[in-house]
């Protein structure tokens, strides 16, 4: 109470705001003159159509592409949950192979090269590895 007693007393009554003189009786036709007004257009048979605005294009193909979106992401979701559990399913199928198993593999094949650079394997591990047997 006494803080508002002592801003009354400094500030006093007066509004820091006004409005302008028939701001209120003016801003109706403020706004209506801001309005974009369609303008006619004489089409070649004389009738008289007014210009449609692109807006009312938008407005039409919006809800058309809020659902292809959405149709759009469900298909995705669906390839892609699919490709999942197909991938889960080949690896649930194939038994996994130990190191030596997929050496063994690397040496007879073409790709032994590929297998020791993923292995970090250099020539005197090669050289150990050989020696050993």
């Amino acid at each position: 109470m006494e803080v508002e007693h002592h801003l009354h007393s400094t500030y006093g009554n007066k509004r820091p705001f006004t409005v302008p003189d028939n701001y209120f009786s003016d801003l109706s036709s403020q706004i209506m003159a801001n309005i974009p007004v369609e303008e006619p257009v004489k089409t070649s048979d004389n009738t008289v159509k007014t210009k449609k605005s692109h807006f009312v294009l938008i407005r039409r193909v919006r809800p058309l592409a809020i659902a292809a979106a959405m149709v759009g992401i469900i298909m995705i979701a669906f390839w892609s949950f699919a490709d999942y559990t197909s991938n889960q399913k080949s690896a649930a199928d194939t038994p996994e192979k130990g190191v030596g198993e997929s050496l063994s593999k690397a040496t007879s094949s073409d790709s032994f090269d590929e297998a020791a650079d993923y292995i970090m394997m250099d020539e005197d591990d090669m050289y150990t590895y050989v020696a050993d047997q």
